[in-house]
Formats: structure tokens, C-alpha cells, sequence
């Protein structure tokens, strides 16, 4: 049956034919009738809405009623009555057909209505992705969509009705809680059931859900049903839990933010302003209302920051503004000062929002480091030597007037600041191109000798480096580069090479000699045989090789089995070395008899041997037995003294040598003062009289004769410069404290290495001899740190002592142990130093550690010398620019 059709119930038009039967029935003449009364019944039934029914049934009322009209006089009121009676009651039948059928298609509508709700709720759960869950609280089972187990993680068949499947699976913590909640509802103390809460999910993990319900409840208010839909929230809940850290971060940060911060009306009118404002500036918190903030400001920034204040305000744009705030204690201190427009929906500006920051530390740096680049540019500009500062493309930056007369460039340094180092020297080899690409590379370049043959055919020596500079955040920014002229230093170099050469072929021909004496003394021991002996600790006896006795000056046949004579015949300042050496054994502190001396033959001569034993111990590590040989080894004895004397006329021959080349600069150095200078001085004049005479209208050989009297002059300085490295007459006419005090003010000049001096009892009438020794290791030693140590910091001592006069040199390099194969060329080095100073019968030593710096440390003996007490006088003397060392003891 389709949804149109009614549907009666078969009793009720079963009861109304019967009635109206046996109404015919009463009725004779009426009983056709009947019939005609079922048919509103029949057709009814099959015939949709209510309409039907209520046209059939008055249709047949009236055909009945038609059909007696004709015989109403016939018939009689009986029958009229009768019919009249059947039509109320066909009437009341077709009424109540009418109100059954209302209900059954009411009934089929709600089922209609039901079915297209629920399709409608399936579609919507569908489409929503809700988990949704029905508990039937009288039975304890849960049905859960689909969703449900899918929030969790789990299949349809993997989840049971119980409602255990539920709770079971909430966090710990928040069971008790929503279990509560549950409770609650079901005592009708809440309205709805909603909650927030974890779930465990099947991959171990916790999410959050947002859990709503309502509960049935019977009529006795009783829940007997319970249903509601899940949402899973946990990016919600992990958005909270960010938002909340952040929130925790911003409020620290903004404790701990050191601006003043401030709040103004739309109109710049100050209404609000942190409590740190008043305390950097003392003023009240009214003082500051409104423009009282202003009063706070240097005078001079006052009317123009208000100006400024007012025009934002009324553009609508940021302000930033730096200005000058007055402390509590009236100081004035540089601030900056922002604030922005807060608007509302509309644009319109609401009130005004800012902060003002103390930036004095960050003016007054920016002030030191515009000084600081000034006094840079001014220092490398007058530096001594060659230096040049480039960016990254090889751009000068700075460069020194000295970098501009070595590669003659002409005018000052400022007029090739800007242009390209390759523009500037178009001819630069590929090689230096190279150099200068490893120092853009971070790395630096230095070349302590370096060769290079000019044009002309001249050759010249340079010492020179490259350097990284870099930027605050640690990248190169370009290099510096540094040039030095040591073609004379060379030259000097290598005349001295030429006399230690004569020297070490004197030593050479002394080494031969000694060689072969070695040789023919290795020959000797080779043909000698040793006397054996084996002594038996326990019973004292000992057993003496014929060779032993041959040695000792004893016939083989000699009864010689003593140990006592063998010890009596030891020399007597030799025995107590021997006999604690062979008690050592005995007493098992060493397996090892080892030594020479010298023992009384038989005929009371004495001769050396050289006497090694081991010891033999029993389980107990007692020495019971000592088994040996001895050698002779007098002839050894004497070839040691030999060489000892050659030594000594060697270090005489090397003593020579020094005084001669001392003597050799002493003459060098007075004729390039005496004559060559003087030479030079009267060519400078010359030529700048020259100069002088010259028409101006000739401006190139001015030029020129300017120049060249430029050059003679500097090549006098250089002369004069090499005259007293050679021989300074300080040290002659001075004393040797001014001129090591005048040659290590020199060197930290010329170097840029920190040194202190200390100066302490140096004696009055030092000998030149032993002065020239000590400048000259001072000279040396000085030489060895510029070259090898990359040293920050010097310390030179000059001690005097009741014996003698000392000398120490102390550097915070790296270490003897990191000198590069250049500098241990051959020359006046520590062999040298050492060398001078044995001359003089003093002590020469070196110190020296990897990381830990260089100590050098050289002393002389001095006879009959006055010794004075000086006070001690520092080099470059600042304790911030120092490096830690400072002089110790003289005594250690």
C-alpha cells in the first residue's frame, strides 16, 4: 500500500454492515437498502482523503431517501422514521469511517515524517563527521558511531557495547571529573552534560575531545537513556597551550624590557605611563600627565620633539624621535622614544601606544667608534711602514703615506681611497692576485723574505702580510696588507753569513779531527779485551779472568779471589760512589752495576775502567751473585781531556771571531757616520738648494730636485738607522741600560709588540766587552720574537747581582717548538748567543713551552764592578694593554 491509499480497520465496517442488516431487516420494505449502505464502506476503503468518504456516504443517504419518496404515503411515518434513523446512523458510521481514516493516514504521515527525520539525521551526522554515542543506562550498553571508534582510532569490530568501552578509556586525571560531571546531570543539577577531557587513542598518544550530552528520563524522572555527540579538539586545546606559553613569554619579556612604556589619548594627551618613567626621571606620576613628560627633556630637544609629537598625531603616522631624558640625579642620557596609532574597526586612531628606550650606551659607542676610526685613519695614514686597508673587491679604505712613497703614488693617501687596488696597479702578477684571493678566504698570508727583481735589475727584499679583516658578524670584510723594506737587513745578513761560514769551516776542520781521534779511540776499545769477574755475595768470594788480572797488574797466576783488595785499590774519592752504587744492587734497588773510575794497579799506578755488573737474586729478590767486566778505559780518559782542550781553543778561536766582527762593525758603523753620512747630508742640502734656486716656472725639475732631496734625506735617516744597528754609540758612551732602554723603545715603535723594561743594581763602569755581549744577545733575542714568536707582549730584565750581570727575555709567543724551517737558518743565532756568552765564562739557557711563550736567559760574571740601584722604568706601560707579564724576582 502506497502512502496515498487509507487503510480501516477491517472490525469497524464489519460492525456498521451488520447494524444496518438487521436495521433492514427490521424494515421488510427496505431491503434493497442495506446494500446500498455498504458501498460508502467498500469504496472508502480504497479511495484516498476524506473527501471520498463524505460524498459517497451523503450520496447514498440521498439515493435512499429518493428512492422512498414515492411511497411516502404508502410506507407511513414508521418507514420514514425508519429511514431516517438508518440515515443518522449512516451518517455516524461514515463519521467515525472519516475520523479512522484521518487517523490511519495521520499514522502513515508520521511514519513518513519519521523515516525522512531519520535520513535527514543520518545525513547530517554524515556530513557534521560527529561521533555521536546512545547509552541505555537501564542495560549498561553504549552504541557508538562509526566516528566515534574512528576518533580513537579503532575499527567497528574492535569496540564492544558495554558502556566500560567508554570510561575505560578517559585519562586518569580527568576520570574522576567527568564522571562527576555525569553524576551531576543525572541528579539534575545541570541542564547539559559537556566536558572537556583526554581519550587514550589506539597509538598509545592522548587527544583532547569536547563531549556533549543530554539524558531521557522516565516519568518518574529517572534517566533511563542517555545520548550526545563528541568533538575531537585537541589543535584547539594545543593552540590554548601555545597561546598560553606565549602569553607567559610575552608578560617576562615585558617585565624584563628595560623601556619606559607609555599610553596617550587620541590627542597626544598622556594618560597613562610605567612606574620605571618616574623613577629614572623622579617625576611624579601627575608630572607626567598630559605634556608634563616633556619637562624631563633637554631644553634643547624640548620644542622640537613636541613639534614633531603633535605633527604624527595629526598624520597619523608612527612616531621616532631621539632625544635627551634628564635622571633623577640631573644627567642627561640619550633615549628613543616610538609610538604607534591603535585604531578601531573604522581607521579611526583610538589613543597612541609607545615605549621610550635608553640608547646612551648605544650614542656614546657610536661617538668612541667615530673617534676610534678617526685616530685608526690618522694612525695608519702616519704609520712607518707600508700599510693598506681594501674591502672586499680591493677597494682602498685606508692606506698610510709610507704605502704611497714605497710604490710611488703621488698626493696624499686620501686622494685613492675609493679606487681599485687592481686599478691602481694594473700590472699586479697573477701570484699576488692569488694571495690576496687566500686572505678574502679568511686566511693569513705572510712571507717573512721575500724576493722580488725590479725593472731596473735591482733586486729587493720584502717582508710582507696579508690580514682578514672581518665585520661584527664575523665576515671578512677585506684584508690589510703590510710591507716592509729589508733589502739592507739582507745585505747585513748575509756579510755576517759570510764570516760565520769561514767560522763553521774552522769548526768543521776541529770536528774532523776529533772524528778521527773518535775513530782511532773506537779502534782501540774494539782491540781491548775486558777483564770478567763473578762475585758470590753469599760466601764473598769472587773469580778474577786473566784478562782482569792483566789489567790490574796481577799474574794469571796470582791468587786474587778478595773482594776486599779489589775494593782497597779503588780510588780513594771514587769508593764511596762505587760502594753505594754496588750496595744499591745488593740490596736489590737496581739490577744494574754501572761505572767508572779509576783503581791502583799492582805496581801503584792508577788506571780508569769502566766497570758494568748485573745482578743475579733468588726468589726472594736478594742479590746472591754479581757477574761483570770491566774495560780499560784510560786511553778514552785522556783522548775526553784532549777534546776538552780543543773545545777550548775552539771557543778561543770563536771568541776571535766575535771581537772581529764586532771590531768590523764598530768600523763599518764610524765610516758610514764619519764620512757616507756626512757625504749624504751635504748632498741633501744641495739639493734643496737647488730647489730653492730654481725657477718656480719649472715646475717638473723642482718637482724632481724636491724629490730627490726627499730621498737622500730618508736614505740618511736609513743610513743612520743602519750605523746604529751595527754599532749604536749609545752602548760605548751610554752604558749598556740606555741602549738596550733606547733599542727596546726602538723595537716596540718599529714593531708594535707591547715590551716592558726593567732595569735593577746594573753596575757603573760595565766592561764594553761584556756589554756588547748582553746588547747583542738583548739585539738577538728581540730579532727572534719579531720573527718566530707572534708575540703580543715583551718582558726585557736587566738584573745586576753581587756576582755577576744578567740578562732575561720573556715573550707570550708561541713557543720555540713552532718555529718555522726560515728562521733556524744559519746566522747569529741561539748558537751564536750562546757563544758570546761562554766567551765571557757566563750561562746561557732558553725555556721554552708550546703556547707558553719563550724565555731567554744570559748572565755574566763581573769582577771589581760598582753596582748601582735604578728604578725600574716600563715601555708602553699600560696594565689594560699588557698581557699578564710582569718582572719577577731577580734573584729567581
Amino acid at each position: 500500500m502506497t502512502p496515498g491509499q487509507t487503510q480501516t480497520k477491517p472490525m469497524g465496517w464489519i460492525i456498521a454492515a451488520a447494524a444496518i442488516f438487521i436495521l433492514d431487516l427490521v424494515t421488510p420494505r427496505a431491503f434493497a437498502v442495506p446494500m446500498l449502505y455498504v458501498l460508502p464502506i467498500l469504496f472508502t476503503r480504497y479511495i484516498p482523503g476524506w473527501w471520498s468518504t463524505a460524498l459517497l456516504t451523503g450520496g447514498v443517504v440521498l439515493l435512499s431517501w429518493l428512492g422512498i419518496m414515492p411511497y411516502l404515503e404508502e410506507v407511513g411515518l414508521v418507514v420514514v422514521g425508519n429511514r431516517a434513523m438508518i440515515s443518522v446512523l449512516l451518517f455516524a458510521v461514515g463519521g467515525l469511517l472519516l475520523k479512522e481514516k484521518h487517523l490511519a493516514q495521520q499514522r502513515i504521515k508520521d511514519q513518513v515524517d519519521l523515516r525522512e527525520s531519520e535520513e535527514r539525521y543520518a545525513l547530517v551526522v554524515a556530513g557534521a563527521g560527529g561521533a555521536i554515542w546512545d547509552w541505555n543506562v537501564l542495560e549498561k550498553r553504549m552504541l557508538f558511531s562509526h566516528r566515534w571508534k574512528a576518533l580513537r582510532g579503532l575499527d567497528d569490530d574492535e569496540v564492544s557495547d558495554h558502556e566500560t568501552e567508554w570510561s575505560s578509556r578517559i585519562h586518569s586525571d580527568d576520570k574522576e571529573r567527568v564522571m562527576a560531571a555525569v553524576r551531576d546531570h543525572f541528579a539534575g543539577r545541570t541542564a547539559v552534560f559537556s566536558e572537556e577531557y583526554r581519550v587514550r587513542h589506539k597509538n598509545g598518544c592522548w587527544i583532547w575531545i569536547l563531549d556533549h550530552g543530554i539524558a531521557k528520563r522516565d516519568s518518574a524522572g529517572n534517566v533511563v537513556r542517555m545520548a550526545g555527540s563528541e568533538t575531537d579538539i585537541t589543535e584547539r586545546k594545543q593552540a590554548e597551550q601555545a597561546l598560553q606559553e606565549s602569553e607567559a613569554r610575552f608578560r617576562t619579556m615585558a617585565e624584563a624590557v628595560p623601556s619606559f612604556l607609555f599610553e596617550t589619548d587620541a590627542m597626544g594627551w598622556n594618560i597613562w605611563t610605567s612606574e620605571g618613567w618616574c623613577r629614572f626621571t623622579g617625576q611624579a606620576p601627575e608630572d607626567v600627565a598630559g605634556h608634563g613628560w616633556a619637562n624631563a627633556l633637554h631644553p634643547d630637544d624640548r620644542a622640537g620633539n613636541i613639534d614633531r609629537w603633535m605633527q604624527c598625531i595629526q598624520d597619523g603616522v608612527p612616531f621616532e624621535s631621539q632625544q635627551r631624558l634628564r635622571r633623577s640625579d640631573g644627567v642627561y642620557v640619550w633615549v628613543m622614544a616610538r609610538a604607534l596609532p591603535v585604531r578601531d574597526s573604522h581607521g579611526k586612531v583610538t589613543c597612541w601606544v609607545g615605549s621610550v628606550t635608553n640608547v646612551d650606551d648605544i650614542v656614546r659607542a657610536q661617538e668612541a667608534l667615530c673617534e676610534s676610526e678617526e685616530r685608526l685613519q690618522l694612525f695608519v695614514e702616519h704609520a712607518p711602514s707600508a700599510l693598506a686597508m681594501c674591502d672586499r673587491n680591493m677597494r682602498y679604505l685606508l692606506v698610510s703615506h709610507r704605502w704611497m712613497e714605497d710604490y710611488g703614488l703621488r698626493g696624499s693617501p686620501i686622494t685613492v681611497i675609493g679606487q681599485s687596488h687592481y686599478d691602481v696597479f694594473p700590472e699586479i702578477p697573477d701570484r699576488w692576485k692569488d694571495v690576496h684571493q687566500r686572505g678574502l678566504a679568511g686566511e693569513v698570508v705572510r712571507e717573512a723574505e721575500d724576493r722580488f727583481e725590479r725593472a731596473d735589475g735591482s733586486v729587493q727584499w720584502l717582508r710582507w702580510e696579508v690580514r682578514p679583516w672581518r665585520l661584527s658578524d664575523g665576515q671578512v670584510g677585506g684584508i690589510v696588507m703590510f710591507t716592509e723594506d729589508i733589502t739592507e737587513r739582507k745585505e747585513s745578513e748575509e756579510r755576517l753569513c759570510l764570516l760565520n761560514e769561514s767560522l763553521e769551516a774552522r769548526v768543521r776542520e776541529r770536528t774532523a779531527a776529533l772524528a778521527e781521534a773518535n775513530e782511532r779511540w773506537d779502534w782501540v776499545v774494539r782491540a781491548t779485551n775486558d777483564g770478567v769477574w763473578d762475585w758470590d755475595l753469599v760466601h764473598d768470594t769472587a773469580y778474577f779472568s786473566p784478562r782482569w788480572k792483566e789489567m790490574h797488574g796481577f799474574q794469571d797466576s796470582d791468587r786474587t779471589e778478595s773482594t776486599k783488595e779489589w775494593l782497597a785499590r779503588i780510588h780513594r774519592e771514587d769508593r764511596p760512589r762505587v760502594l753505594e752504587a754496588l750496595e744499591r744492587c745488593h740490596a736489590g734497588k737496581g739490577s744494574q752495576f754501572h761505572e767508572e773510575y779509576r783503581v791502583q794497579k799492582k805496581g801503584g799506578i792508577y788506571v780508569w775502567v769502566l766497570d758494568r755488573g748485573i745482578a743475579v737474586c733468588n726468589g726472594e729478590g736478594r742479590a746472591i751473585r754479581m757477574i761483570g767486566a770491566e774495560t780499560d778505559i784510560t786511553w778514552r780518559k785522556e783522548a775526553e781531556m784532549l777534546l776538552r782542550e780543543r773545545e777550548a781553543q775552539l771557543r778561543e778561536l770563536s771568541a776571535r771571531l766575535l771581537r772581529a766582527q764586532e771590531e768590523e762593525r764598530r768600523r763599518i758603523s764610524r765610516d758610514l757616520h764619519d764620512d757616507v753620512m756626512q757625504r749624504m747630508g751635504a748632498l741633501t742640502l744641495d739639493l734643496y738648494g737647488l730647489g730653492s734656486s730654481t725657477s718656480s716656472s719649472d715646475g717638473e725639475l723642482l718637482a724632481q730636485l724636491k724629490a730627490c732631496g726627499a730621498s737622500a734625506e730618508q736614505l740618511t735617516t736609513d743610513l743612520q738607522r743602519l750605523a746604529h744597528q751595527l754599532h749604536p754609540a749609545v752602548l760605548e758612551y751610554g752604558g749598556l741600560e740606555a741602549a738596550v732602554r733606547e733599542h727596546v723603545n726602538e723595537f716596540a715603535a718599529r714593531t708594535g709588540v707591547t715590551v716592558e723594561f726593567v732595569a735593577r743594581d746594573v753596575p757603573k763602569g760595565l766592561p764594553l766587552e761584556h756589554a756588547t755581549c748582553l746588547y747583542r744577545v738583548m739585539q738577538e733575542g728581540l730579532q727572534n720574537v719579531q720573527r718566530h714568536a707572534d708575540a703580543n707582549t715583551v718582558l726585557v730584565r736587566l738584573l745586576g747581582t753581587g756576582r755577576g750581570l744578567g740578562l732575561c727575555i720573556h715573550d707570550d709567543g708561541h713557543g720555540f717548538e713552532e718555529i718555522d724551517g726560515a728562521a733556524r737558518r744559519k746566522g747569529l743565532g741561539l748558537t751564536s748567543m750562546a757563544e758570546r756568552v761562554g766567551m765571557l765564562r757566563g750561562t746561557f739557557r732558553v725555556k721554552t713551552k708550546s703556547g707558553d711563550g719563550t724565555e731567554l736567559h744570559a748572565w755574566v760574571p763581573l769582577e771589581d764592578v760598582k753596582c748601582e740601584t735604578r728604578s725600574v722604568r716600563l715601555v708602553n706601560d699600560d696594565s689594560r694593554q699588557r698581557s699578564g707579564l710582569h718582572p719577577t724576582d731577580p734573584e729567581a
